[in-house]
């Protein structure tokens, strides 16, 4: 269970919620690219992906069954991090 509101990647805990059910669900992924050391590819995915699960369900504020996947690659100049985020938007039964 996610709080969209309270949602931080490397400092999370789940919140105690009421009895909610699993409805429409929702899925969004971001890329950020980076070149030798131009930028942390993988911090700007981190900070989109927060700011993206506050908008998804906007009826309400929990997403049940909530899934990141992190892939990352890296060449001698390039690097790639991407971030998937999926889960269900929650609703009171």
């Amino acid at each position: 269970m996610v709080d969209k509101y309270n949602y931080k990647i490397d400092d999370y805990d789940a919140p105690i919620s009421p009895k909610l059910l699993p409805k429409e669900k929702v899925k969004r992924t971001i890329c950020s690219d980076q070149i030798f050391f131009s930028r942390n590819a993988e911090k700007e995915s981190k900070k989109s992906i927060e700011r993206i699960v506050q908008t998804l369900c906007p009826q309400g504020r929990f997403i049940s069954n909530a899934k990141l996947t992190e892939d990352w690659w890296t060449t001698i100049a390039y690097s790639r991090s991407c971030m998937t985020f999926e889960g269900y938007c929650a609703s009171p039964r």
